[in-house]
């Protein structure tokens, strides 16, 4: 086989493997049920984020992601955008950076909005249990100072 030949196999391979999305959000994934909530922060909605769900245990599950919007909603994603959750009990993190000014160097990546607790789903003490039918609802209220 030619060198042009190989390159072409190559190409039309990954693009075979690009369409068949590797596995996710096709019949082969377990059932999923919709989740959506509401963050707020010392009363007042989160207006910027992403909300994780990490299951607590990992063989039974998978983690997925809610992009948190002006209102302080989010849905939560597995598979394909908005296809909620596999059923099951999940840990919860809540990542809020505010933008930071980029000719500041000490606050050029962005700076924690939220108590640092909510970063991370060992220590956020935030907790779902996700049942295998209906559309759930999961509204967490937050507080404390930012970056404590």
């Amino acid at each position: 086989m030619g060198r042009g030949c190989v390159v072409l196999w190559l190409v039309a391979s990954l693009q075979m493997a690009s369409l068949s999305g590797c596995g996710r959000g096709g019949p082969d994934h377990p059932d999923t049920v919709k989740v959506s909530g509401k963050v707020t922060f010392n009363g007042e909605p989160l207006t910027t984020g992403q909300v994780a769900f990490v299951p607590e245990n990992p063989q039974s599950g998978r983690p997925a992601f809610g992009m948190i919007d002006t209102t302080g909603a989010y849905v939560m994603s597995t598979f394909e955008d908005g296809d909620g959750l596999i059923p099951g009990r999940y840990r919860i993190s809540v990542n809020a950076v505010k933008e930071g000014d980029p000719d500041d160097f000490r606050t050029r990546g962005g700076t924690r909005i939220l108590p640092n607790k909510y970063y991370d789903a060992n220590k956020s003490e935030l907790t779902a249990d996700v049942e295998e039918s209906g559309s759930q609802t999961f509204d967490f209220e937050l507080s404390g100072q930012p970056g404590k």
